[in-house]
């Protein structure tokens, strides 16, 4: 976060953090962010965020982990 504000000084400020991978469903690791960082986190929902209804609750929860997948899915198909 230091390195991203002293680099991009009069760009807007950092005001949300988002967790992706596996180990963004860590318990707590969103509420650890908020607590060292002062600033909002969340943890990706990728079918939310491509708008694909319907997803199997198995898959839904591991979301974050294909949040990576999906977009190199998607950087393919619009090339």
């Amino acid at each position: 976060i230091v390195f991203y504000t002293e680099k991009y000084k009069g760009d807007l400020p950092i005001s949300q953090i988002i967790l992706i991978g596996a180990t963004a469903n860590l318990p707590g690791l969103d509420v650890y962010f908020v607590k060292k960082t002062g600033i909002e986190t969340v943890t990706a929902n990728t079918w939310k965020m491509l708008n694909i209804a319907n997803v199997p609750k198995n898959i839904e929860q591991h979301g974050p982990e294909y949040i990576i997948a999906c977009g190199l899915a998607i950087k393919e198909y619009e090339q």
